[in-house]
């Protein structure tokens, strides 16, 4: 791969990768400088409108994993992974982590639902990652032997990162009162639903938990809205 020499061209340059030859124009790989960005906090600490014209390479060379640009009119050389290059060449962005495939799922998955005891979700980080690839492959996890008080559920939730409150608050009880206002507030069986779907934020990830029953025999039932979907438009088009 090394062999082949880069291409520098008035706009930008082509990059001999291990999936072929690919061009990445300057501002794009001026901006895409690791040192752009605080190693600490991952804010971007430079923007290239700063500079007083376009950004121009005087020289390209590859040196280990990284593509090293010494610039024209910087006292500044940029190195650029070979592997963001290689991502962007062969899939127009960045890899994500988070972009794992879904799971879509019928009643017969219950039995494979990830389960995780809460206090290794707050104090096993390897624990807290299988829950959290579930979250994301599954839409469902569930977290076991919880603490029997108020402060039980925000401890959990903190230990996934900061909370957006919704309109109801952090919480929404769910309750029942003499003269109800909500359905959630009734000893009455609630539809299949999404809670919230048409507020600004929508929730992202929802923690329903249950501190007290007041029917031994109450239950919830879920539903993977992508699987009913996925089945809705073949009977459609069936």
């Amino acid at each position: 791969m090394t062999d082949t020499p880069i291409t520098l061209t008035d706009t930008g340059m082509v990059v001999p990768l291990a999936c072929g030859p690919a061009y990445f124009n300057h501002c794009w790989l001026r901006d895409a400088c690791p040192g752009c960005i605080d190693p600490q906090t991952r804010e971007r600490i430079f923007d290239v409108a700063s500079l007083a014209g376009l950004p121009r390479a005087r020289a390209a060379r590859i040196d280990g994993g990284a593509l090293v640009v010494d610039w024209q009119t910087e006292q500044h050389s940029s190195r650029i992974p070979l592997a963001l290059l290689e991502s962007f060449a062969a899939r127009g962005r960045a890899e994500d982590p988070a972009d794992l495939p879904r799971r879509l799922w019928y009643a017969d998955h219950a039995p494979r639902i990830v389960r995780v005891p809460q206090a290794a979700v707050l104090t096993d980080p390897a624990a807290r990652a299988c829950l959290t690839h579930a979250l994301i492959e599954d839409g469902i996890a569930i977290v076991t032997d919880m603490a029997a008080d108020d402060d039980s559920l925000p401890r959990l939730a903190h230990a996934f990162g900061p909370i957006t409150p919704s309109a109801e608050g952090l919480f929404f009880d769910v309750r029942v009162e003499i003269a109800p206002t909500n359905l959630a507030f009734t000893a009455g069986p609630l539809e299949m639903h999404t809670d919230l779907p048409g507020e600004e934020a929508a929730p992202g990830v929802q923690f329903p938990h249950c501190l007290e029953r007041v029917y031994s025999s109450s239950a919830s039932e879920w539903v993977h809205s992508a699987r009913s979907e996925e089945d809705l438009v073949e009977i459609l088009i069936a």
